[in-house]
Protein backbone atom coordinates (compact mmCIF):
# COMPACT_ATOMS: atom_id res chain seq x y z
CA UNK A 1 0.00 0.00 0.00
CA UNK A 2 0.99 3.61 -0.83
CA UNK A 3 0.71 6.20 1.49
CA UNK A 4 1.04 9.91 0.64
CA UNK A 5 3.38 12.08 3.06
CA UNK A 6 3.72 15.70 2.73
CA UNK A 7 7.21 17.16 3.02
CA UNK A 8 8.37 20.61 4.00
CA UNK A 9 11.52 21.57 3.06
CA UNK A 10 13.20 23.91 5.78
CA UNK A 11 14.33 27.50 3.83
CA UNK A 12 15.37 30.47 4.99
CA UNK A 13 11.81 31.34 7.08
CA UNK A 14 8.44 30.68 7.59
CA UNK A 15 6.85 32.46 4.54
CA UNK A 16 9.71 30.23 2.12
CA UNK A 17 8.87 27.21 3.90
CA UNK A 18 5.25 27.50 3.41
CA UNK A 19 5.65 28.07 0.26
CA UNK A 20 7.57 24.82 -0.84
CA UNK A 21 5.20 21.66 -0.07
CA UNK A 22 5.47 18.56 -2.83
CA UNK A 23 3.81 14.58 -1.88
CA UNK A 24 6.44 12.17 -2.10
CA UNK A 25 5.49 8.87 -2.37
CA UNK A 26 5.81 6.96 1.00
CA UNK A 27 6.53 2.86 1.00
CA UNK A 28 6.34 1.03 4.51
CA UNK A 29 8.67 -1.88 4.56
CA UNK A 30 6.47 -5.35 4.60
CA UNK A 31 6.02 -6.54 8.58
CA UNK A 32 8.55 -9.04 9.39
CA UNK A 33 7.06 -12.75 10.08
CA UNK A 34 7.89 -14.58 12.85
CA UNK A 35 7.71 -18.07 12.94
CA UNK A 36 8.17 -20.58 15.97
CA UNK A 37 7.39 -24.26 17.29
CA UNK A 38 6.37 -24.97 20.67
CA UNK A 39 5.89 -28.57 21.80
CA UNK A 40 3.60 -30.13 24.08
CA UNK A 41 4.40 -33.41 26.31
CA UNK A 42 1.44 -35.71 27.15
CA UNK A 43 2.47 -38.67 30.02
CA UNK A 44 1.45 -41.89 28.78
CA UNK A 45 -1.91 -43.62 31.10
CA UNK A 46 0.61 -46.43 32.83
CA UNK A 47 3.58 -43.64 33.99
CA UNK A 48 3.08 -42.42 37.06
CA UNK A 49 4.58 -38.97 37.59
CA UNK A 50 5.63 -39.45 41.06
CA UNK A 51 7.86 -42.57 41.73
CA UNK A 52 8.85 -43.75 45.30
CA UNK A 53 11.52 -47.26 45.72
CA UNK A 54 13.16 -47.94 48.29
CA UNK A 55 14.43 -44.83 50.04
CA UNK A 56 14.19 -42.11 47.03
CA UNK A 57 11.53 -40.93 44.90
CA UNK A 58 11.69 -39.11 41.77
CA UNK A 59 9.02 -36.84 40.62
CA UNK A 60 9.48 -36.02 36.63
CA UNK A 61 7.23 -32.99 35.01
CA UNK A 62 7.87 -32.25 31.80
CA UNK A 63 8.73 -27.78 30.86
CA UNK A 64 6.37 -26.08 29.51
CA UNK A 65 7.11 -24.14 26.98
CA UNK A 66 6.61 -19.86 25.80
CA UNK A 67 7.22 -18.17 22.75
CA UNK A 68 9.27 -14.96 23.99
CA UNK A 69 8.59 -11.64 21.02
CA UNK A 70 11.36 -9.06 21.58
CA UNK A 71 11.61 -5.80 20.06
CA UNK A 72 15.31 -4.57 19.22
CA UNK A 73 16.08 -0.91 18.06
CA UNK A 74 19.04 0.72 15.87
CA UNK A 75 19.96 3.96 14.41
CA UNK A 76 20.85 4.45 10.95
CA UNK A 77 23.97 6.02 11.59
CA UNK A 78 23.54 8.28 8.53
CA UNK A 79 21.96 11.54 9.57
CA UNK A 80 18.67 12.10 7.53
CA UNK A 81 19.60 16.15 7.64
CA UNK A 82 19.81 19.01 10.09
CA UNK A 83 16.97 20.32 11.91
CA UNK A 84 19.06 23.43 13.47
CA UNK A 85 21.93 24.19 13.65
CA UNK A 86 22.96 22.05 16.71
CA UNK A 87 20.53 19.40 15.83
CA UNK A 88 20.52 16.68 13.47
CA UNK A 89 17.63 14.03 12.72
CA UNK A 90 18.20 10.38 12.61
CA UNK A 91 15.48 7.21 11.83
CA UNK A 92 15.35 4.62 14.73
CA UNK A 93 14.48 1.15 12.93
CA UNK A 94 12.73 -1.13 15.60
CA UNK A 95 12.40 -4.27 14.40
CA UNK A 96 11.34 -7.66 16.39
CA UNK A 97 12.72 -11.52 16.34
CA UNK A 98 11.02 -14.40 18.59
CA UNK A 99 12.52 -17.23 20.77
CA UNK A 100 11.58 -19.99 22.67
CA UNK A 101 12.12 -20.43 26.47
CA UNK A 102 13.33 -23.42 27.01
CA UNK A 103 14.68 -23.98 23.69
CA UNK A 104 15.66 -27.29 24.93
CA UNK A 105 13.58 -30.29 25.56
CA UNK A 106 13.39 -30.03 29.49
CA UNK A 107 12.57 -31.73 32.40
CA UNK A 108 11.37 -30.85 36.58
CA UNK A 109 13.27 -33.77 38.55
CA UNK A 110 12.47 -33.35 42.17
CA UNK A 111 14.11 -35.75 44.44
CA UNK A 112 12.23 -36.75 48.09
CA UNK A 113 15.58 -38.05 49.95
CA UNK A 114 14.48 -40.79 51.87
CA UNK A 115 17.35 -42.53 52.64
CA UNK A 116 19.24 -42.05 55.89
CA UNK A 117 23.06 -40.80 53.96
CA UNK A 118 22.97 -37.30 52.20
CA UNK A 119 22.10 -37.23 48.42
CA UNK A 120 24.72 -35.69 46.46
CA UNK A 121 23.90 -35.64 42.58
CA UNK A 122 27.81 -35.58 41.64
CA UNK A 123 27.97 -38.62 43.96
CA UNK A 124 24.44 -40.31 42.40
CA UNK A 125 25.84 -39.72 38.72
CA UNK A 126 29.14 -41.04 39.99
CA UNK A 127 27.76 -44.32 41.88
CA UNK A 128 26.66 -45.81 38.40
CA UNK A 129 23.48 -43.80 37.56
CA UNK A 130 22.81 -43.18 34.19
CA UNK A 131 20.03 -40.51 32.59
CA UNK A 132 18.50 -41.56 29.12
CA UNK A 133 16.64 -39.77 27.22
CA UNK A 134 14.79 -41.52 23.96
CA UNK A 135 13.25 -39.72 20.93
CA UNK A 136 11.00 -41.52 18.69
CA UNK A 137 12.99 -44.74 19.48
CA UNK A 138 16.30 -43.44 19.50
CA UNK A 139 18.74 -43.44 22.86
CA UNK A 140 19.92 -39.58 23.20
CA UNK A 141 23.05 -38.93 25.70
CA UNK A 142 22.58 -35.94 27.88
CA UNK A 143 25.89 -33.59 27.21
CA UNK A 144 27.20 -32.49 30.25
CA UNK A 145 25.48 -28.57 29.96
CA UNK A 146 22.24 -30.43 30.62
CA UNK A 147 22.54 -32.23 33.78
CA UNK A 148 24.86 -29.40 35.50
CA UNK A 149 21.96 -28.63 37.69
CA UNK A 150 21.87 -32.67 38.96
CA UNK A 151 25.49 -32.76 39.64
CA UNK A 152 25.25 -29.85 41.87
CA UNK A 153 22.04 -30.30 43.66
CA UNK A 154 22.45 -31.78 48.03
CA UNK A 155 19.70 -32.90 49.83
CA UNK A 156 19.41 -33.94 52.77
CA UNK A 157 17.93 -37.39 55.07
CA UNK A 158 14.43 -36.43 54.85
CA UNK A 159 13.99 -33.81 52.41
CA UNK A 160 13.47 -32.50 48.73
CA UNK A 161 15.79 -30.92 46.23
CA UNK A 162 14.28 -30.16 42.56
CA UNK A 163 16.53 -29.39 39.43
CA UNK A 164 15.79 -29.28 35.53
CA UNK A 165 17.91 -31.43 33.31
CA UNK A 166 17.91 -30.58 29.28
CA UNK A 167 18.10 -32.77 26.12
CA UNK A 168 18.40 -31.83 23.00
CA UNK A 169 17.14 -28.75 20.77
CA UNK A 170 13.72 -28.81 20.36
CA UNK A 171 14.06 -28.36 16.81
CA UNK A 172 15.25 -31.89 16.52
CA UNK A 173 11.65 -33.04 16.96
CA UNK A 174 9.48 -34.55 14.47
CA UNK A 175 5.88 -33.31 14.21
CA UNK A 176 4.55 -35.97 16.59
CA UNK A 177 6.18 -39.09 18.33
CA UNK A 178 7.31 -40.51 21.72
CA UNK A 179 9.85 -39.25 24.28
CA UNK A 180 10.93 -41.73 27.12
CA UNK A 181 12.79 -40.11 29.82
CA UNK A 182 15.40 -42.93 31.81
CA UNK A 183 17.02 -43.77 34.69
CA UNK A 184 18.93 -46.53 35.47
CA UNK A 185 20.99 -47.80 38.56
CA UNK A 186 19.63 -45.20 41.18
CA UNK A 187 20.96 -45.98 44.61
CA UNK A 188 17.90 -46.59 47.03
CA UNK A 189 19.04 -48.38 50.13
CA UNK A 190 22.59 -48.81 51.63
CA UNK A 191 24.05 -50.40 54.63
CA UNK A 192 25.04 -48.61 57.93
CA UNK A 193 28.67 -48.01 56.04
CA UNK A 194 26.96 -45.88 52.76
CA UNK A 195 27.40 -49.16 50.79
CA UNK A 196 24.59 -49.36 48.28
CA UNK A 197 22.67 -52.29 48.87
CA UNK A 198 19.91 -52.04 46.20
CA UNK A 199 19.42 -49.79 42.93
CA UNK A 200 16.38 -49.39 41.12
CA UNK A 201 15.03 -48.14 37.39
CA UNK A 202 13.04 -45.25 36.97
CA UNK A 203 10.89 -44.66 33.68
CA UNK A 204 8.33 -41.69 32.28
CA UNK A 205 7.11 -42.22 29.31
CA UNK A 206 5.49 -39.41 27.00
CA UNK A 207 3.96 -38.86 24.00
CA UNK A 208 4.81 -35.43 22.53
CA UNK A 209 3.00 -32.93 19.34
CA UNK A 210 4.84 -30.31 17.99
CA UNK A 211 2.78 -26.92 17.06
CA UNK A 212 3.90 -24.50 14.27
CA UNK A 213 2.87 -20.91 15.12
CA UNK A 214 3.51 -17.22 13.32
CA UNK A 215 3.10 -13.94 13.27
CA UNK A 216 3.37 -10.35 11.31
CA UNK A 217 5.14 -7.90 13.00
CA UNK A 218 5.37 -4.23 12.02
CA UNK A 219 8.68 -2.73 11.55
CA UNK A 220 8.71 0.45 13.29
CA UNK A 221 10.73 3.67 11.57
CA UNK A 222 10.55 6.23 14.71
CA UNK A 223 12.31 9.97 13.56
CA UNK A 224 14.60 11.17 16.04
CA UNK A 225 16.44 14.60 17.03
CA UNK A 226 19.64 15.42 19.14
CA UNK A 227 22.90 17.01 18.78
CA UNK A 228 24.19 13.48 18.27
CA UNK A 229 22.92 9.80 17.83
CA UNK A 230 23.66 9.46 21.61
CA UNK A 231 21.48 12.50 22.63
CA UNK A 232 18.85 12.17 20.54
CA UNK A 233 15.37 12.47 21.76
CA UNK A 234 11.96 11.23 20.01
CA UNK A 235 10.46 13.80 17.24
CA UNK A 236 7.48 16.08 18.87
CA UNK A 237 4.24 16.47 16.45
CA UNK A 238 5.33 18.95 13.73
CA UNK A 239 8.77 18.76 13.99
CA UNK A 240 11.09 17.55 10.85
CA UNK A 241 7.69 16.96 9.25
CA UNK A 242 9.44 16.29 6.36
CA UNK A 243 11.83 13.54 7.65
CA UNK A 244 11.28 10.05 6.08
CA UNK A 245 13.13 6.55 7.33
CA UNK A 246 15.20 5.31 4.28
CA UNK A 247 13.34 2.19 4.03
CA UNK A 248 10.10 3.83 3.94
CA UNK A 249 11.38 5.51 0.20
Amino acid sequence: MKYTKIIKLAGLGPLFIAAQVYAQQVHPPPPTKLEWKIPTLLATPKTELTQAKGGISLTVTPATYQENIKETSSFDPKPLGAYRADQQVYCKMFTSSVSVSPDRIAFSVTIANGLERVFRGEGFVGAGAVISLKVDGKSISFDPSGITELLKVVVLPDEKGQVTVYGPSISTLAASGTIDFLIYDVVTAVDAAGTPTQRQNYAWHYTYTVDSHSKSVPIRGVIYIGPTMQQARPAQPGEADWAVCPRWM
